[in-house]
């Protein structure tokens, strides 16, 4: 092994052609025989020129997992996930007891916490699909929700379109209820209110 607290540059692992070319990182609990034996956690960076991935490891022991694989010839990253379907694909298991993707955004300044830009003419910027999806302002000025069209729209495809595709459901479509005293809705041509419930 090597140990020292001087800057290394240009680390080169090689390996035969029919080999993978590995680096570990480990700490040793006790005297071990290095990554995947006992006594022995921490990761190892592997590249299979043959399947042409990167992937890196996380192990303990002897229980080791993939936790990030990145494919050569399509760039595409997965983080749980040893075939990403996108440049990027978080995938979670029912026994990791945790998020897919947090974004904590502390900027109080005008930038996004997250902007999606889609140049698809056919596809939505975003395709939510699960149990719902929920929006909830947190702040004291704002929106909840704010849906804006700032283009000449070329077709007849209105702002908004809700629809409830099942002809067994017997609920409601949209509901919105008010708590305090403002109005529920308000209907407005330009700036002219034309309808208020």
């Amino acid at each position: 092994g090597y140990a020292s607290t001087e800057i290394l540059e240009n680390i080169t692992v090689a390996a035969g052609q029919n080999d993978d070319a590995a680096l570990d990182l480990i700490e040793e609990t006790a005297a071990s025989s290095g990554f995947v034996t006992a006594n022995a956690e921490g990761f190892r960076i592997i590249y299979d020129g043959g399947f042409g991935y990167l992937d890196i490891k996380a192990g303990t022991g002897a229980t080791v997992s993939t936790v990030m694989s990145i494919q050569k010839s399509t760039g595409e990253v997965g983080i749980g996930t040893t075939s990403p379907g996108a440049k990027l694909e978080v995938q979670t298991s029912n026994s990791d007891n945790t998020g897919a993707i947090l974004v904590d955004a502390n900027e109080t300044g005008g930038y996004y916490a997250l902007e999606v830009d889609a140049e698809s003419t056919s596809n939505p910027a975003a395709y939510i699909h699960g149990y719902g999806t929920l929006l909830e302002q947190d702040i004291t000025s704002g929106y909840g929700l704010k849906v804006t069209r700032d283009i000449a729209e070329g077709g007849s495809n209105p702002l908004v379109d809700i629809h409830d595709d099942n002809a067994n459901n017997t609920q409601a479509t949209l509901k919105v209820t008010q708590d305090g005293t403002g109005d529920l809705v308000n209907f407005l041509t330009g700036s002219t209110e034309v309808v208020t419930i």
